[in-house]
Parts: C-alpha cells; structure tokens; sequence
C-alpha cells in the first residue's frame, strides 16, 4: 500500500477539471479547487472505509455516487453551467482521484 497525497492529486483532479471547464471564465477555478480538494478527501476516506470493511462494494458506489452529485450541483450552481459540462468535469477528477488513491490503497472503485 502506497502513501497518499491528497495535496498532489488535488491538483491533478483540478488539472482535469479544468481541461473540461476551461471556457467557463477564471472564476470558476476557485470552486473547481475546493470541489477537487473535496472529492480527493471524500475518496480517500471513503476508500479508508472499504479497506477496512466497514462498507462493502454497493456502498462504496453510493458514496461516491453521493459525492459526485454534491461535487456536480456546485459547479452547475456557480455559474449556471450546463449539467453535461459539470459532470464531464466532475467526472475527470474522480477519474483522475480513484486511480491514484485505489493505486495508493489497493482498493478498486467502480469507474465513475
């Protein structure tokens, strides 16, 4: 089991964010790096919760699930963007989150 650096994939779950949301206007940056600091806690813990049994597959899909919708309303909220939009966005940071911390743990998440 490896180390996790939140701070690192972090970044990198903003770098794919905003490879997605680029044409959005600068504000949205600030949102997209608490929303990516966000799923990259979220995953980290959910995964935590799975290594050690307390939740099993079907509720660690939920969970994700959970946070994905959270993560997906506040972009839409912010500046009115589209629904496809976010969830391409949202979903590039999973992607990006549940590789390095299901490499870093030896969990395998469902893809988003």
């Amino acid at each position: 089991m490896g180390s996790i650096d939140l701070g690192r994939i972090s970044q990198d779950a903003l770098a794919a964010m905003l490879g997605v949301i680029h044409d959005q206007g600068s504000d949205i940056v600030e949102y997209a790096k608490a929303e990516a600091a966000k799923i990259a806690a979220s995953v980290a813990q959910i995964g935590q919760l799975r290594l050690t049994g307390v939740i099993d597959d079907e509720e660690m899909a939920l969970h994700l699930d959970i946070q994905k919708s959270a993560s997906r309303a506040v972009l839409m909220a912010v500046k009115g963007m589209g629904i496809l939009t976010a969830e391409r966005a949202v979903n590039a940071a999973l992607s990006v989150v549940t590789g390095a911390i299901g490499s870093a743990l030896g969990v395998v998440f469902p893809a988003p």
